[in-house]
């Protein structure tokens, strides 16, 4: 059974798409949680030039450094199957990817990512700020 959260993510998030849209699209560095390491990325949200205003198409990416232009690894939200708080961590965020070969190669042939962050407030808003664009 999965405890319930010590807070209510969506206290601390934005309320509508724009805004969760803005705090996303700011970089923060955040640690990317493999089965045996974890990495230090800036994660940042994008939208990709070919959405459209009525139907925006959101790239969640994460970069070695805060300038660069090349991402290390990026997903579609339309590509995720679901974004939950990790049950045994609540600054930990899991983002579920669909295992097609375009996701996959995305996000460098993982089924899903464990984003570690810096506190769970941050997290939830996270958590609350993706729910709302999915």
């Amino acid at each position: 059974m999965v405890p319930p959260p010590r807070f209510d993510p969506s206290a601390f998030a934005p309320k509508d798409a724009e805004s969760a849209f803005k705090w996303l699209q700011a970089s923060r560095q955040f640690f990317l949680m493999d089965r045996i390491s974890k990495t230090q990325y800036f994660f940042q949200l994008v939208k990709d030039g070919s959405s459209s205003k009525n139907s925006p198409n959101y790239i969640f990416t994460w970069k070695s450094l805060i300038h660069s232009q090349t991402f290390e690894g990026s997903i579609s939200l339309k590509m995720c199957k679901g974004i939950a708080l990790s049950p045994k961590d609540p600054s930990m965020l899991v983002i579920t990817i669909d295992k097609n070969p375009a996701a996959l190669k995305q996000s460098g042939g993982r089924s899903s990512v464990t984003i570690k962050c810096t506190s769970e407030i941050e997290c939830g808003k996270y958590f609350a700020s993706l729910n709302l664009l999915l």
